[in-house]
């Protein structure tokens, strides 16, 4: 069962790494329709990727259930390959890769990123018998920030390209809080 579970992620994350590339003409990155929520989308994902490699890199080394360093390891190049792409994209906008707005700008969808630092402290801390517990607790929170991040640019973005990356991430993410669900309640 466990093994079917992780095909069909691997199988979800394989789509979302293939559908983020650049196309060879470069087309995927030339698009002339954006709003602001695109901008702030694709800045504030790139933001909430950065701590990622830190929390799966810990997983890839400390975790003691095999699925668990799988899904790492999916997740780090699938994450890399959109920081990519949206970086590709801003640059091609002329949009900076920070946001320049002040703290105040991102009360409407929630606020402030979640305290990265405290979670990579909390997984450092984590006994080897508690490690796979704090880090699908730390991770599902994490892919659910990603989903609210992708909802906001869904009902907001204009940009297309964008809003596809925003739609697989909140499929993609869903999928992977779903299986940590399962795994927390033994499956």
């Amino acid at each position: 069962m466990r093994r079917l579970i992780l095909a069909i992620l691997l199988a979800a994350l394989a789509s979302a790494f293939a559908g983020c590339t650049s196309a060879p003409d470069g087309e995927q990155t030339r698009n002339p329709t954006f709003n602001d929520t695109d901008v702030m989308f694709l800045q504030m994902m790139i933001a909430h990727h950065a701590p990622a490699d830190e929390i799966l890199a810990l997983a890839r080394a400390r975790a003691t259930r095999e699925d668990i360093k799988t899904l790492a390891a999916a997740v780090q190049v699938t994450q890399a390959d959109e920081t990519r792409t949206m970086t590709e994209w801003l640059q091609s906008w002329g949009e900076p890769l920070v946001s320049t707005a002040s703290a105040d700008a991102h009360s409407a969808h929630g606020g402030a990123l979640p305290q990265a630092d405290a979670e990579i402290k909390a997984l450092k801390e984590a006994t080897n018998a508690d490690f796979d517990r704090v880090f699908i607790t730390i991770f599902s929170g994490y892919q659910q920030t990603a989903v609210t991040l992708a909802r906001m640019e869904i009902n907001g973005g204009a940009a297309s390209n964008a809003l596809d990356l925003a739609r697989r991430v909140d499929e993609n993410r869903r999928a992977q809080i779903d299986l940590m669900a399962r795994w927390s309640s033994g499956g």
